[in-house]
């Protein structure tokens, strides 16, 4: 009957099931979603679950399908007007009562979600619907927000969902439950009651900022005729970790009720606005965001246990027992199996001595007569416990040194690739010991011994360690464009406040302005954001645009960095220790992060601006190799093949804000391309007809004085006609934007294409070099 609503996810339009005779709301996905294989199969397995869901506050899924490969979902059509509309007719909030009566029907709605195992994820005043006529409260877009958010980050890093109502374990890309929507609804909550969300702000880095670093704004500071209460309800509701907020959204409701015991309070046509028709709402276009975001999930390594087998058999005689134990028949591994293959030929077991929490213990002797004892675990809590305690006697602080140096130190090992455990190292009188875990195997071993380099060198033959550089650092090495002779593997001391990471260098640097870097690469996109926010964390940073910048105040915030307006990864600046100061800084699509220290904060950043690695090539390839869809698409391949190779340099699909700003809405294929040293980067655009193109380009030059820019006028301004060879090519316009930096911007008429080049350093050189430009 009519288009509702359309964005780049969906369109959605108000239909009739002509054999029914009813109103209905049809959801169509869009294109670019239905062409990727996984969001279709997540799709049809996840919206039958949707359809399946019966109760009176959320809107019923009639039906799913797929014609001409779009797929779609029929929903019934609720007149009224979504939440959202009724907020903006109350600037200041609406009343707790009001409120409260909204807030008990969707959440009973989320809780039957919840029990069928469906958790929503987007919840906000979009997708709550309220009917014009009796005021019933409705939860809308099941199915769907699951999802357009299953994978709450692209794999570019940039967080998919609606930002204003985004629970921090759902923007680092952690498992998320049902108190995900707790957190969400505690948003909703708090917009009903103060006019806005709690984190509002015009970008949408900053919002995802405060909700995982700042405390919401308490209601009362708007609202202070609530009383103290209700600060304390949204409060909980808003809880950065699960586990703080309240276990349903009907526990929730009910705290918020408790506040208004006055009675329920229903909305009706007049609390509506005027000329509401109803309908659903669509969900957001995805903005742009903290990409750590940066993971789609959490994979849970489950240990497996030993056989219980085993067990019996070793509380047998010695010389039985250690026999069985090899060859034990359960179905985890047996215990010779769990000591290193080095130790494993001369051990038996010591039955009198077993300590506290271990379920055997063994003594191994090498070929040396170094005496070796392991104690076996069933569970890692019981060998963290035992760790803990040896650690604790031994007076050693937890993260610190490299024991291949000294002793008195504790850290990870390996230093390089997956930690495999724990090793403690500390001298008392003439002895020297070596206590460490195996996390897989659950053991703890304790070697001691005098001479401590000596006993560290059995230790590495026994554990099999590394010898630098591995694979993994030497790519790591190669990716921050330095020389092995000038890095060396970063000390394991040093690793604790790195989740995940797989290589760890630290390199001289040659160029001025860093004093030496350290660079780390990461097996996953959750343990390189983690590990970055952990340090922001500590730092208790603000968000601040103009890191790294020697005028930031105290050298201390972070925020974005991106690459031809594609979000690239986060800086942060800190002081440093003993007058130094410190940039930190990911490129997440490589799964990258770097360390850099000076002497000079206006050196450093310099430094960071136009040195640090890595190199923008190598970026390119990670954007290119993540991107949704799959770069390039047939219309790409066919732009760039009309692209000539001498310009066919780094290129990539632009951000959205590009799109944006370049075209207004207009519809284009976009590459960009860094070509030259004479302009920051060349965008190409090719439209779907000639009318099309020249309106493009007539609204961008509009006013620009008819003169040529070819003959280089000194005020770089003009647009004129131009050809090539002799041969006329299309129309060419040269300017200075607001911020004084020059644009070049070209057409090329018979292909329906044009060209914009930025940030224009040497325009005569940039003309001359036209010719090579393209497109062809």
């Amino acid at each position: 009957m009519k288009q509702i609503s359309e964005t780049p996810m969906s369109s959605v339009y108000l239909a009739e099931e002509v054999h029914l005779g009813r109103r209905v709301v049809l959801k169509v996905l869009s294109r670019r979603l239905a062409e990727d294989r996984g969001f279709r199969e997540r799709f049809k397995r996840e919206a039958v679950a949707a359809a399946r869901l019966d109760h009176p506050n959320i809107v019923p899924v009639y039906s799913t399908g797929e014609v001409d490969g779009r797929l779609y979902l029929v929903l019934r059509y609720v007149k009224g007007a979504d939440l959202s509309k009724l907020l903006q007719t109350e600037p200041r909030g609406l009343d707790l009562a009001r409120t409260s009566h909204i807030l008990t029907q969707v959440a009973a709605a989320l809780d039957a979600a919840h029990e069928a195992g469906i958790v929503h994820r987007d919840v906000k005043p979009g997708n709550i619907l309220i009917d014009h006529d009796t005021g019933h409260a409705y939860l809308s877009d099941f199915g769907i927000a699951k999802v357009a958010s299953a994978d709450p980050v692209t794999n570019t890093g940039q967080f998919l969902g609606t930002s204003n109502y985004a629970a921090p374990e759902q923007i680092l890309g952690h498992q998320v439950d049902r108190r995900t929507d707790v957190y969400a609804l505690g948003c909703v909550v708090h917009e009903c009651l103060t006019g806005t969300p709690p984190f509002r702000h015009g970008e949408t880095a900053p919002v995802l900022w405060g909700h995982l670093h700042h405390p919401p704004p308490p209601v009362t500071a708007r609202r202070p005729e609530l009383g103290p209460g209700i600060d304390a309800v949204v409060a909980r509701a808003l809880a950065k970790n699960p586990a703080d907020r309240y276990p349903t959204c009907g526990q929730f409701a009910a705290a918020l009720a408790a506040l208004d015991p006055g009675g329920r309070h229903g909305t009706t046509r007049e609390d509506l606005p005027a000329g509401s028709s109803g309908g659903l709402t669509t969900l957001p276009p995805p903005p742009r965001g903290l990409a750590g975001r940066w993971s789609r999930s959490i994979r849970r390594h489950r240990i497996p246990v030993a056989a219980a087998v085993a067990a019996v058999l070793l509380l047998t005689t010695a010389a039985l027992g250690l026999a069985r134990a090899r060859n034990d028949g359960g179905s985890g591994p047996s215990l010779a199996d769990r000591v290193p293959a080095a130790l494993r030929h001369n051990c038996a077991p010591e039955t009198r001595t077993v300590p506290a929490g271990a379920s055997h213990s063994w003594r191994c002797r090498t070929g040396t007569g170094q005496s070796v004892r392991f104690d076996f675990f069933d569970t890692q809590d019981r060998l963290g416990q035992a760790y803990d305690r040896v650690v604790r006697e031994s007076g050693v602080a937890r993260g610190q040194g490299d024991c291949s140096v000294a002793t008195g130190a504790e850290h990870r090992y390996p230093a390089a690739g997956a930690p495999a455990g724990r090793l403690l190292c500390f001298t008392k009188g003439s002895t020297t010991s070596l206590v460490w875990t195996d996390d897989r195997a659950r053991t703890l071993a304790r070697a001691d011994g005098i001479g401590d380099l000596a006993l560290m060198r059995a230790w590495n033959s026994w554990t099999a360690a590394p010898a630098f550089p591995t694979r993994e650092e030497q790519a790591l090495i190669a990716l921050a464009g330095q020389e092995p002779a000038d890095c060396r593997r970063v000390p394991p001391g040093g690793l604790d406040e790195f989740h995940d990471v797989v290589a760890a260098v630290d390199c001289s640097v040659a160029e001025t302005g860093a004093a030496r870097a350290a660079y780390y690469r990461f097996a996953g996109p959750e343990g390189l954001q983690r590990s970055f926010h952990g340090q922001v964390g500590k730092a208790r940073a603000p968000w601040n645009d103009d890191c790294p910048d020697a005028d930031v105040p105290g050298f201390l915030g972070v925020s974005n960095w991106t690459y031809r307006q594609r979000h690239a990864g986060h800086v942060f600046c800190r002081p440093g220790a003993r007058g130094q100061f410190v940039v930190e800084w990911t490129a997440e699509p490589l799964l990258f992060m770097g360390r850099a220290t000076g002497a000079s904060a206006a050196e450093l950043s310099e430094w960071w601006q136009f040195e640090a690695p890595p190199a923008f090539s190598e970026l390119v390839k990670g954007l290119n190799a993540h991107a949704v869809p799959a770069y390039p698409t047939p219309a790409e391949k066919a732009l760039l093949d009309r692209i000539p190779p001498a310009a066919r340099v780094d290129c990539l699909r632009p951000g959205r804000e590009q799109l944006q700003n370049d075209l207004d809405g207009a519809q284009a294929t976009a590459i960009a391309c860094d070509p030259v040293d004479s302009a920051a980067y060349i965008v190409y655009y090719r439209f779907p007809d000639a009318q099309a193109m020249r309106r493009n380009y007539e609204r961008i030059a509009d006013g620009a004085p008819k003169r040529d820019c070819t003959e280089s006028p000194d005020t770089f301004s003009g647009e004129a006609p131009y050809s090539i060879a002799g041969s006329p090519v299309g129309r060419l316009w040269c300017g200075t934007d607001d911020d004084d930096d020059r644009f070049l911007t070209w057409t090329h008429d018979r292909l329906n294409i044009q060209v914009m080049a930025f940030d224009v350093d040497e325009p005569e050189e940039l003309l001359g070099w036209l010719p090579n430009a393209g497109p062809r």
